[in-house]
């Protein structure tokens, strides 16, 4: 079945299966043994109590580090990934950074009580009222936005999934989005762009003159710049110029004030724009409800102007990538 095909009924009995199963689902604090150095990254669906914890994982959605590519426990490998809900030619999709414990539990996307990310959609303008988790199956034909993740494995934080799983989701990631061309993709943390510059920065440094034979040597395990070039990814600059932009955030400006990535995906129907969001999991306390309101309202109203053919778009370098290839 492809995804976005189900459409789910939302039914009274529905709802209350739902609450009775978040009810009696209750959350056990996950103790690692993994290196104190790995930090949590923000945009998990999990609430975090410790001060001291909920500061990492701050530090991390502002892109103070990322976490270390050793694997920790925490991922929950007896659950089943949660089903896209994805359609062609969508206004945006949303990509969160993989599934939550209690979203993998109940099975919806943002099943998670103290995510923001329903009354965002909702105060930003998107839907008339702020939705039900349940009715997430039903967001392509309604509201015309989808849902998926970078990484498809419930875990209790993101940071349990290993830095080598994150990148190599990446292609997975843009041919997806190559596939199913949404106007708009809008990432639900900050740590999800950054997984994908870094999992492109090679091929963007191919672009400069070497300055050594180490400039083409695989790091993390990734391929060559050649090789991912030569086989998925092409990456243009501008038309009529010849440098190609930065793809890491570089200041913190750029995470204070919505605004879009100078990339955008293309292909012979259309083109992508790419815009990262401040995670919606309750344990975003750098940003308030208003702000990521507000970034949410920035994604809306770039729809419209799409829409309208105002937008323009001709300062942002090309990504292009081939579907056909894994």
């Amino acid at each position: 079945m492809e995804p976005g095909d189900e459409e789910e009924h939302i039914s009274a009995h529905s709802r209350t299966s739902f609450s009775t199963l978040l009810t009696g689902f209750a959350y056990t604090a996950h103790s690692s043994t993994t290196n104190s150095t790995a930090r949590p990254v923000l945009g998990v669906d999990q609430p975090i109590s410790s001060p001291r914890k909920r500061k990492r994982i701050e530090e991390e959605d502002q892109g103070v580090g990322i976490v270390s590519a050793k694997k920790r426990e925490g991922v929950i490998s007896h659950l089943p990934p949660l089903q896209d809900r994805l359609a062609l030619y969508l206004d945006v999709v949303f990509c969160g950074c993989n599934p939550g414990h209690t979203s993998a539990v109940v099975g919806l996307h943002y099943g998670n009580t103290q995510n923001a990310f329903w009354k965002c959609l909702h105060g930003s303008g998107f839907t008339e009222t702020v939705l039900h988790p349940t009715e997430g199956p039903n967001l392509p034909s309604k509201y015309n936005i989808g849902l998926t993740d970078l990484v498809t494995t419930p875990s209790h934080s993101f940071a349990d999934i290993s830095t080598q799983e994150r990148r190599n989701s990446v292609l997975a990631l843009l041919q997806k989005i190559a596939r199913f061309k949404p106007r708009i993709v809008a990432f639900n943390s900050f740590a999800i762009w950054t997984d994908i510059a870094n999992g492109l920065e090679p091929l963007r440094r191919s672009s400069f003159p070497p300055k050594s034979a180490k400039a083409n040597k695989t790091r993390n395990g990734l391929k060559t710049a050649k090789e991912v070039s030569s086989a998925c990814i092409t990456l243009e600059p501008p038309l009529g110029e010849d440098q190609l932009p930065p793809l890491k955030l570089e200041s913190t400006k750029e995470k204070r004030t919505p605004q879009f990535l100078p990339w955008k995906i293309v292909y012979a129907e259309g083109e992508t724009l790419l815009i990262p969001l401040p995670g919606t999991s309750g344990a975003n306390a750098s940003y308030s409800l208003s702000e990521k309101i507000a970034f949410f309202k920035a994604v809306n109203d770039a729809v419209q102007s799409i829409k309208q053919g105002t937008m323009d778009t001709s300062h942002m370098a090309r990504i292009i990538v081939r579907e056909d290839i894994v």
